[in-house]
């Protein structure tokens, strides 16, 4: 890094040669006005006195010179200079002002030596010291500038002592000390500037940094994208906005504390660097969240090949002090200028991409695109037609039964939510329940449901519950658990009868919340469910700390299991455990009498699916009840089934 002298530009910080250069620039047309009007008041004065070259071509050449460097610098003062611009523009401030001082100081001395009276030189010298000083107020944020500018008044004031007259002898002195009080005065300010420049730039890093990674932070990311905008600008040159998230960090944080958490995302912040090198810059947007810009973007199958190695690198497992920790990573891209032209939506499209590889396509990068801008206009269309709905007349809901496979019979019904809007018509749940989840809307539509499903049981036989999702805001919200809470309890329904499922991925934002909510609903005498058991992160983890009821199997673990023997494996170890917790176990998506007599045979008696009865309206479910048809299945003894038998 260079490092300041007596005249030269210290420009190993950035900051600081931005900010001498700001400040010199609203001095430059002073500083040429001043040299050029001196100039002609000096070919006024003196031009009868002098010879041409001294009385009229150097004055004029210093106006020339002053008239075309105002033009240059006023031209160029909205350029944005990268980083080596601005130091060899300031550095080139010096070395004008170096020659500038030289003419001035020949043009000056020469005038004071050829003209022949004392109130000639006087004058002269007056008018060399004021110019001096003038131009060294313009450049006092350039301190080695200003001190060269000062030193060309000590030749004449050289001359004025040796001169022999006491007059002139006297204004030397008189000069050389306004000289050298107006450069110390000068120079202090000047160092003021710089350390306050410096302790700015400090502040400003302290500002832009993560504390814990000591990457740049949420902040910087915005103000770097801009910045990338802005020098894009011209050429258009395509460049790369990517929110990388990693999938199961709370669960780590949830299993091993929050120290482990932490040297996790350092040890993830160092991986980023690592495989990014030279080409993106990484961000820490808080959380598990970091951020990249990427400053090549022209092959959009080379992004997905660096957002592979990015996952790939994140994928490798953890090795933290007491624990070895294994997670994934999504990333979602957005490039300029296809996807936005402005930070706010270039970041918004690179989120809504990573919003998608976290739901479709986990641990892998994916680019944001015309199909994912026509799922946002969609969805702002449902979510628009949510917020004006009237929800208590376009909500209904389907129920589908829960069977005891011994019994054969039903024992709860699950509530699942239907949307017909007066413009739209049916609105899968599959499509506005994650536009709800993803607002505030949720909690209405959660409530309303919850009123209905709890009124269509109270319809029901005694035995027969009724099962009603919650989702991850409800869990996470105190106040939707409170609400639900008061819902329950006005309703006249026995709260004995009412499950509660939740989900695993409801449990990742906030574990502490999600137990506190599930041991209200506990305490309100409601069951309570973990759904869709097996697709998330530290399931075992989950059934130990909760205060559960029962267990909801994927029925992902079951698609199989007829042809599969590993399948029949992982289930029956579900189940077993299941009843050595002594928690009710349900196998969801039953759709034949084979796999149904196989997770029988396994030691489970509960289940769901399509074997059974799909969903239906309330309705039919008096006659459904009278019914009974699934009660075949409890008349005939099923074969036992080995879980590792072939199938």
């Amino acid at each position: 890094m260079a490092k300041a002298s007596l005249f030269s530009i210290d420009t190993s910080d950035i900051n600081l040669v931005r900010a001498q250069l700001a400040a010199f620039s609203k001095q430059v047309p002073l500083l040429y006005s001043v040299l050029s009007i001196n100039a002609l008041l000096s070919i006024v004065s003196f031009k009868q006195y002098a010879p041409a070259w001294l009385g009229m071509y150097l004055p004029l050449l210093v106006m020339t010179v002053s008239i075309v460097r105002s033009i240059v610098w006023l031209r160029g003062r909205h350029n944005i200079l990268s980083d080596e611009q601005a130091r060899r523009r300031l550095r080139g401030v010096v070395g004008i002002g170096g020659s500038l001082t030289a003419i001035v100081l020949v043009w000056f001395l020469g005038l004071f030596l050829v003209v022949d009276t004392p109130l000639l030189k006087i004058h002269v010298a007056y008018s060399l010291v004021a110019t001096i000083i003038s131009c060294m107020i313009c450049l006092m944020h350039l301190r080695p500038a200003m001190i060269m500018v000062g030193a060309a008044t000590v030749p004449l004031c050289a001359v004025l002592l040796l001169s022999g007259d006491s007059r002139l002898a006297i204004i030397g002195v008189n000069q050389l000390l306004v000289l050298v009080a107006a450069i110390y005065i000068l120079a202090v300010a000047s160092r003021d500037f710089d350390r306050m420049i410096r302790l700015a730039s400090e502040n400003a890093r302290f500002a832009n940094l993560d504390s814990l990674t000591e990457l740049p932070n949420r902040r910087a990311f915005f103000e770097h994208v801009g910045d990338a905008l802005r020098a894009t600008q011209a050429n258009r040159r395509p460049f790369a906005v990517a929110v990388l998230d990693i999938d199961g960090f709370k669960a780590i944080n949830d299993l091993h504390g929050h120290v482990t958490g932490d040297r996790l995302l350092i040890e993830a912040g160092r991986r980023l660097q690592t495989v990014c090198g030279e080409g993106a810059r990484i961000h820490r947007l808080g959380g598990d969240e970091f951020a990249l810009t990427v400053s090549e973007a022209r092959d959009p199958a080379a992004i997905l090949k660096f957002g592979e190695r990015i996952c790939a690198s994140i994928a490798q497992p953890f090795k933290l002090p007491g624990a070895t920790a294994n997670v994934s990573a999504s990333v979602g891209f957005a490039i300029f200028p296809i996807a936005g032209e402005s930070a706010e939506l270039l970041y918004e499209r690179a989120d809504y991409a990573l919003y998608f590889a976290k739901s479709h396509k986990r641990g892998q990068p994916v680019i944001f695109s015309e199909a994912h801008e026509s799922d946002i206009r969609n969805q702002s269309t449902v979510e628009q037609a949510l917020r004006n709905a009237d929800l208590d007349q376009e909500l209904s809901l389907n129920f589908q039964p829960l069977f005891d496979v011994d019994k054969g019979e039903p024992t709860a019904f699950e509530a699942l939510a239907r949307w017909r809007n007066p413009t739209l018509g049916w609105v899968a749940p599959n499509v506005f329940i994650p536009v709800a989840e993803r607002t505030d809307l949720i909690f209405r539509i959660t409530h309303t449901l919850l009123r209905k499903a709890l009124a269509a049981a109270r319809t029901w036989p005694d035995p027969i519950r009724i099962s009603f999702n919650l989702s991850m805001r409800d869990i996470a919200s105190a106040d939707s658990i409170a609400e639900i809470r008061r819902i329950v309890r006005s309703s006249g329904l026995d709260p004995r009868r009412i499950e509660f499922e939740i989900t695993e991925s409801s449990l990742m934002a906030d574990f502490t919340q999600a137990l506190a909510s599930v041991r209200t609903l506990r305490e309100l005498g409601a069951r309570i469910s973990l759904d869709d058991f097996g697709t998330g992160y530290s399931s075992l983890s989950h059934v130990h700390r909760l205060p559960l009821d029962k267990i909801k199997v994927d029925r992902s673990f079951i698609v199989d299991i007829e042809s599969r023997s590993s399948s029949r494996d992982i289930l029956k170890t579900v189940i077993d455990l299941c009843s050595n917790l002594n928690i009710a176990c349900v196998v969801e998506g039953t759709e034949t009498a084979r796999q149904t007599e196989i997770v029988r045979g396994l030691g489970c008696r509960s289940m769901q699916g399509y074997f059974f009865a799909r969903p239906m309206p309330l309705g039919d479910i008096p006659g459904f009840l009278a019914t009974k048809r699934p009660a075949r299945i409890a008349e005939s003894a099923p074969e036992p089934v080995s879980a590792g038998a072939p199938g």
